[in-house]
């Protein structure tokens, strides 16, 4: 049965949303990144922040929810509706963390070394994936400084 779908794997907070639209126009080059649309997600018209039309497939709907984003799609019936929103948003939401860290790391003096990176971390004595960004201080000298790493 189709039905629409939606996603809050990762947080995507509206003070950043220019980082949001950089990265959903990186990573959807093909199609049309729309601002404050309306888009029909499985019969029901959703008021969007962002939506993302793209040619031949079914629109990504960014709605704007207590200072975050939602995102919504429609499930053709087949399939599992919220790992298929995930994995189109998956690269857009790294591309979102680097772009928030560069931001972050301008104001702070500090620049972003490499891209982000998949990583095991231990909390509370349970294991998790997380995406790891290493940022630098801008101080030039004979001495490598350690970075601060965000997760």
């Amino acid at each position: 049965m189709s039905h629409k779908v939606q996603s809050e794997e990762t947080t995507m907070l509206e003070e950043h949303r220019d980082c949001v639209e950089k990265a959903l126009q990186e990573n959807f080059p093909d199609a049309q990144i729309l601002k404050n649309e309306t888009a029909t997600v499985g019969g029901r018209g959703i008021k969007g922040a962002f939506v993302v039309r793209r040619e031949g497939k079914h629109d990504i709907v960014l709605e704007l929810k207590d200072g975050g984003y939602v995102a919504h799609m429609y499930e053709p019936g087949y399939g599992s509706g919220k790992s298929r929103i995930d994995a189109a948003l998956r690269s857009t939401r790294i591309r979102y963390r680097e772009l928030t860290a560069d931001k972050f790391g301008r104001k702070a003096g500090m620049k972003r070394t490499g891209s982000a990176v998949e990583t095991e971390i231990e909390i509370d004595g349970k294991k998790k994936k997380m995406m790891c960004i290493t940022l630098r201080g801008g101080a030039k000298s004979g001495k490598k400084k350690k970075g601060k790493v965000m997760y």
